[in-house]
């Protein structure tokens, strides 16, 4: 009997640390799309703020930074989507 119970109980172990290896892939790899995401839209981000005018940016920063968050919300939901 004790046997079979710690048998059992390794076998529940490998199982538990197997899930969490396997969640920590996921976790890593949403991690890593998020980090590529995020450096895309801070490089279009930099390349719009060098590239628009300074008296034109007053005017237009708060329409450009809600399109920022819209997009940034849009690729965060296919992100989720796609890995769950």
């Amino acid at each position: 009997g004790a046997a079979a119970a710690s048998h059992a109980g390794r076998t529940r172990g490998r199982v538990r640390a197997l899930m969490t290896y396997v969640e920590w892939l996921r976790v890593r790899g949403t991690l890593k799309w998020t980090t590529i995401v995020l450096g895309i839209l801070f490089v279009i981000a930099c390349v719009a703020r060098v590239t628009l005018p300074a008296h034109s940016h007053m005017e237009g920063a708060h329409e450009m930074s809600f399109g920022y968050f819209v997009v940034f919300g849009a690729v965060v939901a296919l992100i989720v989507a796609s890995t769950g």
